[in-house]
């Protein structure tokens, strides 16, 4: 896949619309396993279209503040055949960790049947 590109809008003096940011994201995670792109947060007070700030350049955290959102590009990579349940709950866990959401993540040590999908005839 080619890089990621973002392109955000904005006003100049004037009043014309402009090009504020044309790059990549401004932050990732794990961009080695596919990768979780930040593209723009609000954080819910008035967006102000002739500020140029990079609302996305802050620090990457799983959920949006009271009011606010988040616009994320998520990339998933194949899994390598023959990875063992627990490297991959390790990557899970470490990726919760890195957005301040460990505590989100739910223990599927207790009810291993619950990652497996049923099949409803």
């Amino acid at each position: 896949m080619t890089e990621l590109r973002r392109i955000v809008t904005g006003h100049n003096a004037a009043g014309k619309s402009i090009v504020a940011i044309d790059g990549p994201p401004a932050r990732q995670l794990g961009a080695d396993a596919g990768g979780l792109f930040e593209i723009w947060n609000t954080d819910g007070k008035r967006i102000d279209s002739h500020d140029k700030t990079d609302r996305a350049d802050i620090e990457v955290v799983l959920s949006p503040p009271k009011g606010g959102s988040k616009f994320r590009w998520f990339r998933i990579a194949p899994t390598p055949p023959g990875t063992p349940r627990e490297v991959l709950e390790a990557a899970y866990a470490d990726a919760f960790a890195q957005m301040g959401a460990a505590h989100e993540r739910v223990d599927t040590t207790r009810h291993p049947g619950m990652h497996k999908t049923k099949t409803i005839d």
